[in-house]
C-alpha cells in the first residue's frame, strides 16, 4: 500500500516539475470558470432531478436502488455526500460533475503521455 502512495506522489511532483504543468492547470482552471459561470442557470432538468431523489435516500436505499439502475453507483454515494454538505441547488448539484469533467483533463493528457511518444511533448 505505501508503494502504491509513494508511486502517486512521485507522478504528481514528476508532473508538477514538467514544462506543461502549467498549461495543463490553465485549461483545468479555465474548464472550471467557463462552465461555472452558467452551472446554475437552468433549472434542474432530464434525469437531474431523479438523481438528487436517489441520492436523498438511505445508502440502504442507495444499494438496493444499483441492482436496478445502469448509472454509475459511485457517483449516487458520492452525491449522497455532497448534497448533504452543500445542499440541493442546481449549482451544487452540478458542481460535483463540474469538478470531475475538469479534472478529466489531467488524466487525459497523462494517457495521451503513455500512448504518444512524441519528443516535443514534455511528459
Amino acid at each position: 500500500m505505501i508503494n502504491k502512495a509513494e508511486k502517486i506522489v512521485s507522478g504528481i511532483k514528476a508532473f508538477m516539475t514538467s514544462n506543461n504543468a502549467t498549461v495543463i492547470l490553465l485549461l483545468v482552471l479555465l474548464n472550471l470558470v467557463l462552465k461555472g459561470i452558467y452551472l446554475g442557470e437552468h433549472n434542474l432538468d432530464l434525469d437531474e432531478p431523479f438523481t438528487l431523489y436517489q441520492a436523498q435516500g438511505s445508502l440502504g436505499d442507495l444499494v438496493s436502488m444499483m441492482k436496478w439502475d445502469n448509472n454509475p453507483p459511485l457517483f449516487y454515494v458520492l452525491m449522497h455526500y455532497w448534497i448533504r454538505i452543500f445542499g440541493i441547488s442546481p449549482f451544487s448539484a452540478r458542481s460535483i460533475s463540474l469538478l470531475f469533467s475538469s479534472f478529466t483533463i489531467i488524466f487525459i493528457y497523462k494517457i495521451q503521455c503513455r500512448l504518444v511518444n512524441n519528443k516535443r511533448i514534455d511528459c
